[in-house]
């Protein structure tokens, strides 16, 4: 069982909140950019809504602001189409999401 999906565990939030929850014992299934593509991060939420009830901590976000302007299409596609896919997985599987923003 998971107990907690994260999104966003590479960076800086992600990385202390990741090795809190796991101090504290509870499993951590990581979708992070780094290792994952937004794709495969949206598409393997069929895997984990087999699973029984997690929440979803979505920290994930691209946060340069320049390159976000420079290339626009990559920023869609990382802040809106992740949180569309988050907000997905948590319709299907009734689990809870957790939203965080720092940018």
């Amino acid at each position: 069982m998971t107990d907690v999906v994260l999104t966003g565990s590479r960076g800086f939030i992600g990385t202390h909140l990741r090795c809190r929850l796991l101090e504290d014992g509870l499993s951590v299934l990581d979708w992070d950019q780094r290792n994952c593509s937004v794709e495969q991060i949206i598409k393997s939420n069929r895997e984990v809504s087999t699973r029984d009830k997690s929440v979803l901590i979505h920290l994930a976000a691209d946060t340069n602001v320049v390159k976000s302007r420079n290339e626009p299409e990559q920023a869609i596609r990382t802040n809106i189409e992740l949180g569309l896919g988050a907000l997905e997985f948590c319709r299907r599987t009734g689990n809870r999401l957790i939203l965080a923003s720092s940018a």
